[in-house]
Order: C-alpha cells, then structure tokens, then sequence
C-alpha cells in the first residue's frame, strides 16, 4: 500500500479508490486487483453497519470506517486501510451586495456577514470560512469597523481553495450624535439670515434630506408662539449645512434642529436664540410714516 489513509469524496466507490493505492510485487506478477476482498470493520456480533461506505464500496455518508482488504486467491495479504468520506464545498454565495453598520461595530464577520452568507452543499464537510478586508482601516482583521467608509469583503473557502469566492462591501457610517448650531446672534425682521449646522462628530453620516429647522417666536402682543417662514435647504459639501431663515416678528427667535422629524438629541447643542429687531435703518420717510400711521409698533413714534 501507499498509504494506509484514504479520503473519498462522498458518490465515490471507495474500494476502487483502496485499489489504486495497491501495488504488486514482483511488478511481472501476474495478479487481477479484481480478487482483492474488501471487508469493513464493525462490531464483533452484529457486523458492520455499512452507514458510511454500502457494501458494495459507495461512500453514502460523511464520516471514517476501517476497511480491511485480503486476497482470495488464498496468500498472507491482508492490510487495514482507514477510510474518510467528505462531502467538498462546491460554491459560496451571500443573499445582499452590501450591508451597512456603524462605526465601533466589532465582529461584523461572525455577526454580520456570516448569516448571509450560504455554502452548498448542505452538509459540506469543513465548511470553514476567511474573511478578508479590502480596506483594513475601515474593516480591520478581526471584523471590527474602525473608520467611516468602505470595504469589500473576500469570502474564501478554507478547506477548498479551488471554489470561487464571494464578495460584500462593508459601509461602516458614523452615528450622528447632534449638530452644533451657527446662527447670528442678531437678525432684522423679514430678511433672510443663514443658519449653519455643523455634524457631532464631524465624520458622522448625515441624511441630509432628513434635516430641518424649526422657528418659534413669541409676538410683541399676546406672546403666543408664531412659526417663522423657513427657506430651502442649501446643502454646502461636505459639512456644514446651510439654511435659509426669514423671521416674521421681532423678538426673541428660536431655532431648533430636528432629525428625521424628530428633535436631535442632547449630545451636542442643538437649539440657539437668535434676537430679531425691526430694521430702523429703512424707518425713515414713507417706511416710517406708513408704519407709524398704521399703528404698527416696530415703528414706534420718536420724539
């Protein structure tokens, strides 16, 4: 024999396999490797079970039986050969091109991407799997996602380097915290001022679509709260954002920022008061008179 271990791949005859590693001696011998007998180790009473390898030498099931192989020609030979069947990994495939995970994430490979991920065929023996990141600052070694971005994940086969890998791209986002908020201390009544908002931490990923203001200001006369006209979103690449602000009444103006519909949380300042005042520079001449005739008191007398 050449070797006393044999591995079959599960469909094959494995007593076929047991006798290529036969050789004969002297090599002009005449001898037909048909009368080798095959006999399978088992229990001394009930004899072998045949779960792994059938009677007749087919590997039926994963698993490891002893088989012992004599001539029947009537000589001494008689040799023990362990036989192991394997069912081989024949292709590895992942059900979604990307998966998105924040920043601090640990482990994405086990926890992450390996329920994704789909190796055939069921049952596969060693179905062990590598992982390998394109961009190991992003994904480094271990699975852990360390900066914003991207990574294109390797999927490779451990045990069977010939099968075709598969690939994931990694988007590592940042968590948005808040925003620090920018506006003038000092606005004029009906002119547009710009608001400036600015991510916490700066490297956060930010819709910028789900980013709004709200305007709030009490009246000069019953002090109830009036909404102020808010303008279009201009977006400045890539941080801050920049809107557009008219307030309506003088006063006190409140800005706060909200996320999704929703008011941004208490990490980082996300409300500022902006103190609007009547523009007195325009009061002169008919501004002034049109104002002070019609009772209007941003316009009050001046003596």
């Amino acid at each position: 024999f050449r070797s006393s271990y044999i591995t079959v791949v599960k469909g094959d005859n494995a007593y076929a396999a047991i006798s290529n590693l036969v050789t004969i001696l002297p090599a002009d011998a005449t001898y037909d490797k048909k009368d080798l007998i095959f006999e399978q180790e088992g229990d001394p009473a009930a004899g072998p079970t045949y779960d792994v390898v059938d009677a007749q030498g087919v590997a039926i099931a994963n698993g490891t039986v002893v088989v012992w192989v004599t001539d029947q020609q009537g000589s001494n030979y008689r040799e023990q050969v362990t036989v192991t069947v394997v069912t081989p990994v024949t292709s590895i495939s992942v059900s979604q091109q990307s998966v998105t995970v924040n920043k601090g994430t640990h482990d994405i490979f086990n926890t992450v991407i390996a329920p994704l991920v789909t190796v055939l065929p069921d049952g596969a023996s060693d179905p062990g799997l590598t992982y390998n990141s394109s961009n190991t600052a992003v994904v480094d070694e271990q699975g852990d996602a360390k900066l914003g971005g991207q990574s294109v994940i390797t999927i490779n086969s451990m045990n069977y380097p010939d099968v075709a890998p598969a690939t994931i791209t990694v988007v590592v986002q940042t968590p948005l915290e808040g925003f620090t908020i920018a506006p003038p201390m000092e606005a004029v009544r009906n002119q547009k001022f710009t608001v400036q908002l600015t991510p916490v931490p700066a490297d956060a990923t930010v819709d910028e679509q789900a980013v709004s203001l709200e305007c709030t200001s009490p009246t000069t006369a019953n002090s109830q709260w009036v909404p102020a006209i808010v303008g279009a979103a201009d977006v400045l690449e890539p941080t801050p954002l920049a809107f557009g602000v008219t307030p309506l009444v003088i006063g006190d103006l409140t800005i706060e920022v909200y996320y999704n519909g929703k008011p941004v949380g208490e990490a980082a300042p996300c409300e500022a008061t902006v103190n609007v005042a009547a523009d007195y520079s325009l009061t002169s001449g008919w501004n002034w008179w049109s104002g002070y005739m019609n009772n209007d008191p941003d316009y009050p007398l001046v003596r």
